[in-house]
């Protein structure tokens, strides 16, 4: 056996060979009939990818691989760096994702009887026809399955005031406030509450005293007091 340079193209390491290929491609010739066979670990993007791909009848492109947890596949980029499979087909075949954005699946967003979260089939799908970069916020309102999408879709508070231009003011962040329902609020607010009758004489309470004052006064305490408190005596002692 002469060190010879293994004949797999990607392979090229140099040393002892077997029928031409090095000890690792020459076992999996022994054990899968293949110097090819068995596991693709040993394969390196694109071609990691390019090997797994599985063609789905609805036109998604799946990969012969177990998924992550969260429903996406997990390869190795370029330069060995682990990531999302539809990321690294869309870097490959179309180019850079812009600065900010994100990919959104717009197969998951015209299927409707999907349900979405980490059981989405739709998370598997590398096809670059099913991928478009977009905001975070604009991914998010795609589906018409999300809260923001459902928050959206509302014409109407929560009072039941209508969302129109007149009534709508929109924060900061985005989100739409009702201006009936603030006037409302602002007012609510400044209105002083109510004034509690003394438990003793019924008359209000002032309003310098502390909230969970009964009393008007130290009198009507006194009073209270000496009316309610039970009395000894010597029989109730004895």
């Amino acid at each position: 056996m002469a060190d010879r340079k293994c004949s797999i193209p990607e392979c090229g390491v140099i040393g002892q060979t077997r029928r031409g290929w090095c000890k690792n491609h020459y076992a999996r010739w022994q054990r899968w009939g293949d110097p090819l066979g068995g596991s693709l670990s040993h394969l390196r993007f694109p071609e990691n990818m390019i090997a797994r791909l599985l063609p789905q009848p609805n036109g998604c492109v799946y990969l012969d691989m177990r998924p992550h947890h969260t429903g996406y596949h997990l390869i190795a980029g370029p330069g060995g760096v682990k990531g999302q499979a539809h990321r690294w087909s869309y870097e490959y075949f179309v180019g850079p994702i812009p600065d900010g954005l994100v990919l959104d699946h717009e197969c998951h967003n015209r299927d409707e009887s999907c349900s979405g979260g980490d059981s989405c089939l739709h998370r598997r799908c590398v096809n670059i026809e099913h991928l478009k970069p977009k905001t975070q916020g604009e991914n998010t309102k795609a589906s018409a399955l999300t809260v923001p999408a459902a928050h959206v879709a509302k014409t109407h508070c929560v009072n039941g005031h209508e969302f129109t231009p007149e009534n709508t003011r929109t924060t900061a962040r985005g989100w739409r406030v009702c201006r009936e329902c603030k006037r409302a609020a602002y007012w609510r607010d400044r209105v002083p509450p109510p004034l509690r009758p003394c438990a003793e004489c019924g008359q209000p309470i002032p309003l310098d005293l502390r909230r969970s004052a009964k009393f008007c006064g130290p009198e009507c305490f006194r009073v209270f007091r000496l009316v309610h408190r039970p009395v000894l005596t010597v029989e109730a002692i004895a």
